[in-house]
């Protein structure tokens, strides 16, 4: 894992580039960005936050996986390819040339 939001309030991630990021065994979490609720442990639901400008990609086995509520939530101008849900609005796969 790459970087994790897991019951956060009003986080903001930008310009960041997140890439190669592998499991070495099973792990919960299979983003190398991850948005995720911590309730389950006593914590809280993740709103509010905005992922913006960042690069995240070539992570195994997904690059951005969100269990969040996205109405609360602000993606915009990523690229990443593997995601979960499949579809993110503000994150676009690469381009191939």
């Amino acid at each position: 894992m790459g970087l994790a939001l897991i019951g956060v309030h009003r986080a903001t991630v930008v310009g960041n580039r997140i890439h190669d990021n592998h499991p070495s065994g099973p792990s919960v979490m299979g983003g190398a960005l991850v948005l995720g609720s911590s309730k389950d442990w006593g914590g809280d639901e993740s709103l509010d936050n905005h992922i913006s400008w960042n690069r995240i990609t070539g992570n195994t086995p997904l690059d951005v996986q969100v269990d969040a509520d996205f109405t609360r939530q602000g993606f915009a101008n990523n690229v990443a390819n593997a995601t979960a849900p499949d579809t993110i609005e503000g994150c676009a796969a690469e381009e191939t040339r």
